[in-house]
C-alpha cells in the first residue's frame, strides 16, 4: 500500500535518483512503479535491490525504463526475478542510451536468462559494468557472455559467480571473479 502512495507523489516531480532498496517491494508494487517511472524523464538511477521482485514486475519497470532516456543506473539484484525477468529486460536493453551500470547480481539467473542477456548487450553500447556474482551461471551462459564482440560494446567489467575450474562452473557461487574478455579487474572502488 506504501508504494501507492509514493506513485502518486513521483508523477508530479523531476526525479533523477530512486533507491527503494530492501523495502519489501513486490510484482504489484514494482508494477505501480512502473506505470510512473516512465513519466520521469530525468531519471538517472534506480536501485530497486533486495526487495520481493520477480519476472512479472522486472518485465513491467523494464518497459516503463525505456523512456528514461538518462538511465545510467539499474540495480534490482537480490530479486527473484529468474530467466524470463532477464529475457524480458534483454528485450529492451538495447533501448537504454545512457545505461552504464547493470547490477542483477543473486536474481536467480541460470544460463538461459544469461544467454538472452549476452545476445542483448551488443545493442546496449553504454554499457561498461554488469554485475552477475550469485547466480547459477553454467558453461553455456559463460561461453555466451565471453563471446560478447567488444566492438560491439564497450562492456568494461563483468562480475559474476563463475570459478576457473570448469568442474566447478555453475555449482559454488565463490567470490566473484571479472570475465578476462573485458579487460582487467576493476579497481574496488564502490559504485554508487
Amino acid at each position: 500500500a506504501g508504494v501507492e502512495y509514493l506513485v502518486g507523489a513521483l508523477g508530479q516531480c523531476a526525479l533523477a535518483h530512486l533507491n527503494l532498496r530492501s523495502n519489501g517491494i513486490t510484482d504489484v508494487g514494482a508494477e505501480s512503479l512502473g506505470g510512473v517511472l516512465g513519466q520521469c524523464v530525468a531519471l538517472a538511477r534506480v536501485d530497486l535491490g533486495k526487495n520481493q521482485i520477480r519476472a512479472q514486475g522486472a518485465g513491467r519497470l523494464a518497459l516503463a525504463l525505456r523512456e528514461c532516456q538518462s538511465l545510467e543506473h539499474l540495480c534490482l539484484g537480490n530479486n527473484a526475478i529468474g530467466d524470463k525477468g532477464a529475457a524480458r529486460l534483454a528485450g529492451v536493453l538495447g533501448q537504454y542510451p545512457s545505461l552504464t551500470n547493470l547490477y542483477l547480481h543473486r536474481t536467480q539467473i541460470r544460463d538461459e536468462g544469461v544467454v538472452s542477456l549476452a545476445g542483448a548487450i551488443g545493442g546496449c553500447t553504454s554499457l561498461v559494468h554488469l554485475r552477475l556474482e550469485g547466480n547459477a551461471i553454467g558453461n553455456e551462459g559463460a561461453s555466451r557472455l565471453a563471446e560478447v564482440p567488444r566492438h560491439l560494446s564497450p562492456l568494461g567489467t563483468v562480475t559474476s559467480s563463475l570459478q576457473g575450474d570448469p568442474a566447478n562452473i555453475g555449482n559454488d557461487p565463490g567470490p566473484p571473479v571479472w570475465g578476462s574478455a573485458w579487460g582487467p579487474e576493476p579497481s574496488r572502488e564502490r559504485v554508487g
